[in-house]
């Protein structure tokens, strides 16, 4: 395919596909095994994301901070992951099955780090919210 022959409108519904979302099968942290369990996502592109990361941005602007720590930043990371949880199933701590909901999501993505870089890889792989 050349240049000339490629039509950028197939790339006008990725905030639109991103929005709708996609499941994200969770894998065991060592054996990569699928675990029964799945968080359905909004992607990158989507205003969700796109909303949750500027709020995350803002709120450093309105304290006036010019540098921002790595724990401030981890803790954006895990606010804008839990704002693009849409749903999910198969979440069970503790003998008990999770309710989602965003101070769930939060407390998810810090206590299970393993969960939280399969999420954050998959919100950012547009693939997984284009149509094929």
């Amino acid at each position: 395919m050349t240049d000339e022959n490629f039509d950028l409108s197939k790339f006008d519904t990725l905030e639109e596909d991103s929005e709708r979302g996609a499941d994200c099968e969770i894998l065991h942290p060592v054996t990569e095994e699928k675990l029964d369990m799945v968080i359905t996502l909004v992607g990158s592109e989507s205003k969700t994301f796109k909303k949750a990361s500027r709020a995350a941005q803002q709120k450093h602007v309105k304290k006036g901070k010019r540098r921002i720590t790595i724990d401030e930043m981890e803790e954006d990371g895990i606010v804008i992951l839990a704002r693009c949880t849409m749903g999910w199933r198969g979440v069970v701590i503790e003998g008990k099955q999770i309710e989602c909901n965003f101070e769930n999501a939060k407390m998810l993505y810090t206590r299970f780090p393993f969960i939280k870089k399969q999420v954050d890889v998959f919100v950012g792989d547009l693939e997984n919210f284009t149509k094929s």
